[in-house]
């Protein structure tokens, strides 16, 4: 099963609400959605890791911002999935979107 944007989890999933193991690998085929990149850069005294919730909270506000007025400008688009980066002295959030329906 896939979605919009062909997306096909290969990780078990339990469907009665328990959240997933998100050790589980599983393949994210993101053909067809478009991708929005959101860079934004670091104060010299920020230090980050890969993971989003290390990224100071400055960082997180902006980026939640930046995602929730691209949603409210673009009604007609979907949010498939987010990826994460850090590129230098930057965070980078992808936003993979489709058209909806």
């Amino acid at each position: 099963m896939t979605d919009a944007c062909g997306i096909r989890p290969t990780a078990t999933r339990d469907l009665a609400g328990a959240q997933p193991d998100l050790a589980s690998p599983c393949v994210l085929d993101l053909d067809g959605c478009d991708r929005l990149e959101i860079t934004v850069g670091l104060f010299e005294h920020e230090k980050v890791s890969l993971r989003f919730e290390s990224w100071p909270p400055r960082v997180r506000n902006d980026l939640a911002s930046l995602v929730a007025r691209w949603q409210t400008g673009n009604p007609t688009r979907i949010l498939q999935s987010i990826t994460t980066a850090v590129v230098e002295r930057s965070c980078v959030m992808i936003v993979h979107h489709a058209a909806k329906g």
